[in-house]
């Protein structure tokens, strides 16, 4: 199963794609994957909406005239076996999140996608429509990749959107009141389409058989950023810490009053709040928040496949950071799941590439950190130790 990171997107090197378009502006790609099948159908990923565990929606839209102007109906999975038999027969939409957890061919093509960094990858979510079906013109504030999977659907591409761009009032989506058309295109079975964060699209299916991947990435607002580091560094702070007068701040001044605030009260807070958000501190935060898991693990695979390496679980999120040279260059911090470990650089490096790892090649403080990481079950675990072997 090939869990190598794409080279090439069709015809077009990734380093190109990077260069070109990442973050900047949509491409469709023909045939990206090469010879790339769908792993599941329609049938299959509906199928998982029905499990407790798996998160899932149902999306419903009611047409009218103007498609701007359609009413839209969302329901929270999981959803109901009767319930399958009085959905209309189109303009609906059944969408599966981290598919990549339950179908170890969709983890191996989440895999593909590391040509972008681990930690910003998200999950594989897998949307399912008749024909008409659709999620409504809308825009992310992250940058995805829509893969067709099965059947056939029109995406068209809208402009660049801000949180000033209208929506529609009393929706349970986000659906855009206006929608500038710049682009259109027909997406087949194997056809890749990237959407830059803040660009406006828009898919319709043009099949009964429609299903489509969409790869997301993690990229949280500096007003998450700025709430949950503050309060971090906070609670890390002793009550004892506190704001006291400066020797004679104020006795000396001639021109004091009792009333006023004086700026250079305001900076010293400012200066003593700005030196905690320290490039390490900063780091060690970004670790834990970034490799966090967003749900819970879906109970359910659609297949059994035994382990062929000891290699991250498709659970685990993993991301690390080096320490300072000029203190040890050869150890780091590795984050799984919002936990860290001082290990190795070698392993760290190893690990959050999502590649195989020998335990026995790393000394026993390395061994100590995979035992860990076994017990929490981190670590696919091999039938047979011929696999432990250095990529």
């Amino acid at each position: 199963m090939n869990t190598i990171p794409l080279r090439f997107l069709g015809d077009l090197p990734v380093e190109a794609f990077l260069r070109d378009y990442w973050q900047q502006k949509p491409l469709f790609i023909k045939n990206a994957l090469g010879d790339w099948k769908a792993p599941l159908d329609g049938g299959d990923i509906a199928g998982l909406a029905l499990e407790e565990s798996v998160e899932s929606r149902l999306i419903i839209e009611k047409t009218t005239s103007n498609p701007l102007k359609s009413q839209w109906k969302m329901e929270h999975g999981p959803i109901d076996e009767e319930r399958f038999d009085t959905l209309p027969e189109n303009h609906f939409t059944i969408l599966v999140q981290a598919l990549d957890q339950m179908c170890p061919e969709v983890h191996a093509l989440l895999n593909q996608f590391r040509f972008i960094p681990n930690w910003r990858l998200d999950d594989v979510m897998a949307s399912v429509a008749p024909t008409g079906g659709s999620v409504g013109p809308h825009f992310d504030y992250y940058d995805v990749f829509l893969l067709q999977a099965t059947g056939t659907r029109q995406w068209k591409i809208g402009q660049t959107c801000n949180a000033q761009s209208p929506l529609q009032d009393d929706c349970p989506l986000k659906i855009l009141t206006d929608f500038d058309t710049q682009a259109e295109y027909t997406a087949e079975a194997g056809d890749l389409l990237y959407i830059p964060a803040n660009v406006a699209h828009w898919g319709v299916s043009q099949s009964d058989d429609c299903t489509t991947y969409s790869i997301g990435f993690r990229a949280p607002s500096y007003s998450d950023i700025l709430l949950e580091l503050s309060q971090e560094l906070a609670s890390q702070l002793s009550n004892d810490v506190r704001y006291r007068d400066q020797a004679n701040g104020f006795s000396d001044n001639a021109n004091y009053n009792p009333g006023e605030i004086p700026h250079a009260v305001a900076r010293e807070i400012a200066e003593r709040c700005q030196a905690l958000f320290t490039p390490e501190k900063v780091a060690a935060w970004l670790g834990k928040y970034l490799t966090e898991a967003k749900r819970d693990t879906p109970e359910i695979t659609t297949s059994e496949s035994e382990p062929e390496a000891m290699v991250l679980a498709v659970n685990a999120r993993a991301a690390y950071t080096q320490a300072d040279a000029s203190n040890n260059p050869i150890l780091a911090t590795v984050f799984i799941n919002g936990q860290s470990w001082r290990v190795s650089l070698a392993l760290a490096q190893k690990i959050c590439s999502y590649t195989t790892i020998c335990p026995s090649d790393y000394p026993q403080a390395d061994q100590t950190a995979i035992n860990e990481w076994i017990e929490n079950d981190y670590l696919n675990l091999p039938n047979t130790t011929d696999s432990c072997t250095n990529d």
